[in-house]
């Protein structure tokens, strides 16, 4: 079998990573449907969507997915010490601010500025979906929304009505998906249902 096509899923304890990339939530919905299509021999859709993206001749079917058992330890970013100057303009412990830019930051002012009008309170006459919120502080909960509520107050929902930190001046971001990818300024307008977050895990990123 080629080396390109086996993907190694290793399972920590904080969670699980594939091929050596970034820690992923193996409590979210997303990574508890990654291991039940693996406990019922089938390859995971992410997995499937990454063969299909690189064009592999043998399509899904030719992956191979290798288990490697490591709960006993956390994951640890290994951090390539070399690389750590080599940004031209690089400050120490200052991080990259154009890296995010295009993530949409809720902070105490926008959360607030979201509530301006008619909060979004839950209506059980409209159509609804279940979100999984991973907070800073580690817990997850779980709430009941409308599909037709935007992202751009979202963040006010987990403030003011979950009860999350909203940051300070830095702010907060949110991710979904799988792997998690923060949510962009670009969709602020859009509700959760033209994003695909019916049903789905998002966690709170501090800024």
């Amino acid at each position: 079998m080629n080396g390109e096509n086996v993907y190694e899923v290793v399972k920590w304890r904080n969670g699980f990573t594939i091929n050596d990339g970034e820690l992923l939530d193996s409590e979210s919905v997303e990574g508890l449907n990654f291991f039940k299509r693996l406990s019922n021999s089938q390859i995971p859709r992410e997995i499937e969507e990454l063969e299909i993206a690189k064009g592999s001749v043998h399509g899904p079917f030719g992956a191979t997915v290798k288990i490697v058992d490591k709960q006993g330890e956390d994951y640890v970013k290994k951090i390539d010490s070399k690389s750590l100057f080599k940004k031209e303009g690089a400050t120490i412990g200052k991080r990259d601010a154009c890296a995010d830019d295009h993530c949409l930051r809720f902070t105490e002012a926008t959360t607030a500025a979201a509530l301006a009008g008619p909060a979004p309170v839950h209506d059980p006459a409209q159509p609804s979906t279940m979100l999984a919120v991973k907070g800073t502080d580690g817990k997850t909960t779980k709430f009941k929304i409308n599909t037709n509520v935007t992202v751009d107050k979202l963040g006010a929902v987990l403030v003011q009505q979950l009860g999350l930190a909203h940051g300070g001046e830095g702010g907060f971001t949110i991710s979904a998906g799988f792997p998690p990818k923060c949510i962009e300024t670009a969709n602020a307008s859009k509700t959760l249902q033209e994003l695909g977050l019916n049903n789905t895990s998002i966690a709170q990123i501090m800024r």
